[in-house]
């Protein structure tokens, strides 16, 4: 119970730093073989052959290994799979401009382009996957596995929020963060539904699926995790991120749980020495109690509390600056590769840290998901 509450207490202090400041979402070390890969190929397919590397000791630099005659060839990953299947990364804002999604008044839109009108913007057939960088620009496209994935849309850089979505007329209708090659957490959650609600979006007819949010386990596994979704209203998610937010601001709530279990935990002496009885755990309860509502009227813990402290750029001026921008210099990278550069040298040969990460072939499946 007492390690428990030690690794809550961590958690909810890590959530409480980044109420503030939307948090960034980096590649996961699953997908930094695909982007130091200077082919981008699909980084299940590269985990193959880094497998085998690792199998032969290492005989030299990974890429040289990888890509020096004679060329390896694996059963499980044939040469030809290898060099056919590659991810697509837009490097540039003029390669990027095509998949740009602009909300207004609740409603997605493709932008207008060459003196024409926007449209309204709708998903079709297969899953469409959403990136949201860092200055707060939606990307959409149609998933093409081992060919487009999130990391295509930032040349690989680092997002504020990514996974899928369903549209029809404009009108967002599901919403899940799924992504293995981002991961994005409770907290991407959190600022990106508070965002689009700031927009315009009603969210009351927005379904997300709050699974990982409820910490409830899928039956099926994670590889299933459309067919075993929990979906919920995205309003009541939006409002349990906020009072758990709410809640890690507050900053006593696992100091009070400590010293209620620390009251309770038996002694040699039945807790003589201490001189604590029952009674005062059970107050010590009560005031936990107390100190764990939320008052609805008590602005400072409601979600525009928390986001005022980090005012909410307007999408429509940050996206209309990304065109401006996309359009008058069409050659110039404006997102940068992820902070947490992959590791390696000046061989691309990844270094011993990450290299469980790398080998690791569990949750290969997870990985796919974007």
């Amino acid at each position: 119970m007492y390690q428990t509450l030690s690794l809550c207490s961590t958690s909810m202090e890590s959530w409480a730093a980044g109420i503030n400041n939307p948090p960034i979402c980096s590649p996961h070390p699953k997908c930094w073989l695909e982007l130091t890969d200077k082919q981008h190929r699909y980084a299940k397919n590269l985990r193959c052959y880094y497998r085998e590397w690792e199998r032969l000791d290492r005989p030299c630099a990974f890429w040289d290994w990888l890509d020096t005659a004679p060329l390896v060839s694996l059963q499980e990953c044939p040469r030809e799979k290898l060099q056919r299947e590659r991810v697509a990364y837009l490097d540039c804002d003029a390669e990027r401009l095509p998949y740009v999604v602009e909300v207004h008044s609740g409603h997605f839109y493709r932008p207008a382009h060459a003196g024409g009108e926007r449209s309204l913007f709708s998903t079709s057939e297969g899953d469409w996957i959403f990136v949201m960088s860092p200055a707060r620009v939606l990307f959409c496209n149609r998933k093409r596995k081992a060919s487009f994935h999130h990391t295509s849309f930032l040349g690989g850089g680092p997002c504020l929020a990514a996974g899928q979505l369903i549209v029809q007329d404009g009108v967002l209708s599901e919403l899940y963060l799924h992504s293995g090659h981002y991961r994005p957490t409770d907290q991407h959650l959190h600022h990106l539904l508070a965002h689009l609600r700031t927009l315009g979006v009603d969210l009351t007819t927005v379904s997300v699926d709050a699974q990982r949010t409820f910490k409830v386990a899928r039956a099926e596994g994670n590889a299933a995790k459309k067919v075993t979704s929990m979906m919920r209203s995205a309003a009541s998610v939006l409002a349990f991120l906020e009072s758990k937010a709410a809640a890690a601001r507050r900053g006593s709530v696992f100091d009070e749980l400590r010293a209620t279990a620390a009251c309770r935990r038996p002694s040699s002496d039945n807790g003589a020495a201490a001189g604590v009885g029952a009674d005062d755990g059970d107050d010590h309860l009560a005031r936990l109690t107390r100190a764990c509502q939320v008052s609805a009227g008590d602005a400072g813990d409601t979600a525009e509390g928390s986001f005022a402290a980090a005012p909410l750029e307007a999408d429509a001026s940050a996206t209309e600056r990304f065109m401006d921008r996309a359009l008058a210099a069409p050659g110039t990278t404006s997102v940068p590769r992820a902070d947490a550069a992959p590791p390696g040298s000046s061989t691309g040969e990844p270094i011993d840290a990450v290299s469980a990460e790398l080998t690791d072939s569990s949750s290969d499946d997870e990985a796919e998901g974007g």
